[in-house]
C-alpha cells in the first residue's frame, strides 16, 4: 500500500450535474489523499482510494486507512507493507 497526498487547486466545479472539489464536511479541498496498491509478482498497480482534504491530520489520515483496509480484506487483498512519505502528518500516522 502506498499513501500519498496529493495538492490541488483550492476551487470547486461542476460537471455533469457533480460537485467537485469539496470535502464530506463541505469545506473546498486543497489536498487528495490517496490509497494506492502495487503488486510484489507484477506491474499490477490501482489506486483504490481518494479523499479530498482541507486540513490533513494523522487521525484523518487513519480514519481514510482504516476504512480502506476494511474493504481491501473484504476483496481478498493481502497488505505486506506500507509507504509513505516523509512529511510529519504522515509520521505521527
Amino acid at each position: 500500500m502506498i499513501i500519498d497526498e496529493i495538492y490541488i487547486a483550492k476551487r470547486v466545479e461542476c460537471s455533469g450535474g457533480t460537485v467537485w472539489g469539496l470535502t464530506t464536511d463541505g469545506s473546498v479541498a486543497c489536498t487528495l489523499l490517496c490509497f494506492m496498491i502495487k503488486s510484489e509478482c507484477s506491474k499490477y498497480r490501482d489506486i483504490v482510494a481518494k479523499y479530498p482534504m482541507d486540513k490533513l491530520t494523522a487521525a484523518k489520515q487513519n480514519d481514510c486507512y482504516v476504512e480502506v483496509m476494511a474493504v481491501l480484506h473484504n476483496t481478498g487483498v493481502n497488505d505486506v507493507a506500507i509507504s509513505v512519505g516523509n512529511a510529519a502528518t504522515n509520521r505521527k500516522f
